[in-house]
């Protein structure tokens, strides 16, 4: 089952595709695909891997453990404890990678997964219904990061100080019928 598909803009392949434990490297031959197996090795356990994003030809891949997993050619080459549990969204920026948990964390990593920043939205407030964070990207000009969490609110924090406005808040279970 695949979970997420990235592209992959220098190096020898150009696309990946990841999920229910496997990762697939993809080189573009003539008119047809190739694919390469990823290979875990020691350096980190077979599992879903849950998103991807890449930087140049760095691909970095998220997993249900909380772990980021940083991929030369089509090796693991290392894995960093990122999230309490699964790295539910990995997006590639200017200066590395934003990543969002299950567990309500965000962080931000330069372009080698080191840790630069980190933010909980149990600390905003208000406070989420849920604090799952499914989506977040991070303006660099702007120095704001923007959070969407599984209950559907949209938070934005500057990077700076860590001010916390809410942006929208929604409906994410059952239904709504009307308003008086």
């Amino acid at each position: 089952k695949t979970l997420f598909a990235t592209f992959v803009s220098a190096g020898e392949f150009h696309l990946v595709t990841g999920g229910r434990n496997q990762i697939l490297f993809w080189q573009v031959n003539g008119k047809s695909f190739e694919c390469s197996n990823g290979l875990f090795g020691r350096k980190g356990k077979e599992q879903p891997l849950l998103c991807g994003a890449t930087n140049g030809r760095k691909v970095v891949t998220g997993t249900v453990s909380g772990h980021l997993y940083m991929w030369e050619d089509n090796r693991l080459s290392r894995a960093v404890k990122a999230h309490d549990s699964s790295v539910n969204v990995l997006r590639s920026i200017k200066i590395g990678y934003i990543s969002g948990g299950k567990e309500g964390g965000v962080k931000i990593w330069d372009q080698f997964c080191n840790p630069l920043k980190a933010f909980a939205v149990d600390d905003f407030s208000p406070k989420p219904y849920l604090m799952s964070v499914r989506a977040c990207d991070y303006d660099v000009e702007r120095a704001v990061v923007i959070i969407g969490t599984a209950s559907s609110e949209i938070f934005e924090v500057c990077y700076q100080s860590g001010r916390v406005s809410i942006l929208v808040e929604g409906h994410y279970r059952d239904e709504l019928w009307g308003l008086s």
